[in-house]
């Protein structure tokens, strides 16, 4: 921070005392089992990790821009203090406006985009200004700073609380707070290095330039392939899930496609060998921010004997499925089990200690740092957990479902999905059960009315 701060004399010699107090940190947090600063999730975290590049670097411009332009309103431009902070007043209430504006968009990629593109544009007016500039310019010019300092904001935000891992979230809206606190006391260094003694205009356009380049930004946030899932929008604040029919088999015709996949309706999972599994329909749609949601597929489930599907049949399937879902920048969430409920039941219940691994998740899911992780002692996979707060973060309105057991760990889950508001869509050919009639009974009674059932392959062509 000293060093930053005085940037116009560097003091060379802070740097050395710097490194060796940073390794000694990282060595520190590295060996520690709870550390403060996670390394390690972050070096897993890409997404993550570019947000806080994305966010410092935006609060540089925009500190240069909050401090430089008060700064050279009074001392080139001749205003009074008063005058010069009213003169900033239409950059605050742009940042406002963009603000409550960004918080009502759902997605995250556009708001960030146009924040970035309007400090390229922003800082290339202030290229123009001058000390006898008209005051209408002077004023523009702050407010079109307004839209990035609202949008940055709220926009890096939830970006933050969607790739955060869920049990750290806490600390990395944190960092994302260094990482503008850093940017402020760069923009401060940096003000003084190019004003000098006293801002002038030249002091003004050099901070500009400095605007111009880092607006290159956008390029950042077109790249980040992780901006593509959506960012809670007025539902996740409110507890409300966009309003709309709840979509279930018993409420289409027969045979509906979806509009955007023409061609023939999908048929129905070959695992059903009832008589009446004429009464199920295909699913017909996705919505633009749905979920995987894949329940207890852990090494002490899988090997259980279940019909009619294997449970390696199963796992191939949902892996199959969560990296499609990864592909197209999807939120994938991996459930396991290791409790139950307490309550009295007549039906026996397993005793002794499981193997160390039993709750592990299996190794073909191939998890990854953007997964979403759910440990439940319930059945179901709400109950007790952070998975509904996690989805509306995100902005899901629908989940797909599968996992072992059908009637268990997937209807409870797919219960209290329809309960919650969410679209249900079940891969039946990914999902299995101890018990072949209970799961023919699941498939055939209950999920109809849930929701919608599929195959793998057609909830893959539905994905597009």
């Amino acid at each position: 921070m000293f060093f930053v701060l005085r940037l116009q004399d560097p003091q060379w010699l802070l740097l050395a005392p710097t490194g060796v107090l940073a390794g000694v940190l990282v060595w520190w947090q590295l060996r520690h089992p709870a550390p403060f600063l996670d390394l390690r999730m972050l070096a897993r975290n890409g997404a993550l990790v570019r947000t806080y590049l994305r966010h410092g670097l935006a609060y540089l411009v925009i500190y240069c821009v909050l401090y430089g332009f008060s700064q050279w309103l009074e001392e080139a431009h001749g205003f009074s203090s008063f005058h010069a902070g009213l003169v900033m007043l239409p950059m605050s209430g742009a940042a406002a406006f963009c603000s409550i504006a960004g918080a009502r968009t759902k997605g995250l990629r556009a708001p960030l985009t146009v924040a970035a593109g309007c400090l390229a544009v922003g800082s290339a007016a202030f290229l123009l200004l001058q000390g006898s500039s008209p005051l209408v310019a002077l004023l523009c010019a702050g407010a079109l700073f307004g839209i990035p300092q609202g949008l940055a904001s709220t926009g890096n935000q939830a970006a933050v609380y969607a790739q955060a891992p869920a049990d750290g979230v806490g600390s990395a809206a944190g960092l994302q707070r260094t990482a503008q606190y850093l940017g402020a006391i760069t923009a401060s260094g940096l003000i003084g290095l190019l004003y000098g003694e006293r801002a002038s205009d030249s002091g003004l356009h050099a901070i500009a330039l400095i605007g111009v380049v880092l607006g290159l930004l956008p390029a950042l946030t077109l790249a980040d392939r992780s901006l593509r899932t959506g960012a809670p929008g007025p539902a996740a604040e409110t507890g409300h899930v966009p309003s709309g029919p709840h979509r279930s088999q018993q409420r289409h015709p027969p045979h509906r496609k979806n509009p955007q996949h023409p061609g023939p309706a999908p048929q129905p999972s070959p695992h059903l060998t009832s008589p009446h599994k004429e009464r199920l329909m295909p699913a017909t749609t996705l919505d633009a921010t749905t979920a995987l949601v894949l329940i207890d597929l852990q090494k002490g489930i899988a090997g259980l004997p279940c019909a009619p599907v294997p449970p390696a049949e199963v796992i191939e399937r949902g892996a199959r499925l969560a990296a499609a879902f990864r592909a197209r920048g999807l939120p994938v969430v991996l459930v396991n089990v290791t409790g139950g409920a307490p309550g009295r039941t007549e039906a026996a219940r397993h005793t002794g200690n499981p193997p160390a691994d039993w709750a592990e998740l299996v190794p073909e899911l191939d998890r990854q740092p953007g997964d979403i992780g759910v440990t439940k002692q319930q059945w179901g996979a709400f109950h007790g957990t952070n998975l509904d707060r996690e989805l509306r973060r995100r902005g899901v309105t629908q989940v797909v479902l599968g996992g072992i057991a059908t009637t268990i760990g997937v209807e409870s889950t797919a219960r209290a999905a329809h309960e919650h508001g969410y679209h249900v869509t079940l891969a039946t050919d990914a999902m299995t059960d101890p018990d072949a009639e209970a799961h023919r009974n699941s498939l055939e009674k209950i999920f109809p009315r849930l929701g919608e059932t599929d195959t793998t392959e057609a909830i893959l062509a539905l994905l597009g």
